[in-house]
């Protein structure tokens, strides 16, 4: 009943819309601060690596997600496709790994085995 009088302009206060308008705002806002946050720690990461190769990327969006930040907002932003990443997950850490072992210390196999169970 006393929303409807403000509506109408009778009472002072923030009408519907008003309240519609500062809650869209104030996502907005969030889902701002949010991808600032995950660009800044991506610089960071970034800075930390002299150079990035295009599948170190991969590094920096798993290290990301595992603080939190959300996989497919973190793709948008570094310009790398989602689909890549899957394929990069399922591949073995040894194939990705630099490590001159004979048996592929993630999964006890021979290298060359594919992906992991």
């Amino acid at each position: 009943m006393r929303q409807e009088r403000i509506d109408r302009g009778e009472l002072a206060g923030t009408s519907t819309r008003e309240t519609a308008q500062l809650r869209g705002a104030r996502q907005r806002i969030a889902e701002l601060e949010s991808e600032l946050a995950i660009v800044k720690r991506a610089s960071a990461l970034f800075d930390e690596a002299k150079v990035v190769r295009p599948k170190e990327l991969f590094d920096i969006v798993e290290t990301l997600a595992l603080e939190g930040h959300g996989t497919k907002r973190v793709c948008r932003l570094l310009r790398i496709a989602r689909s890549g990443l899957v394929a990069w997950r399922s591949r073995c850490r040894c194939e990705i790994s630099s490590e001159p072992v004979a048996l592929c210390r993630y999964s006890g196999r021979s290298r060359g085995h594919g992906a992991l169970p």
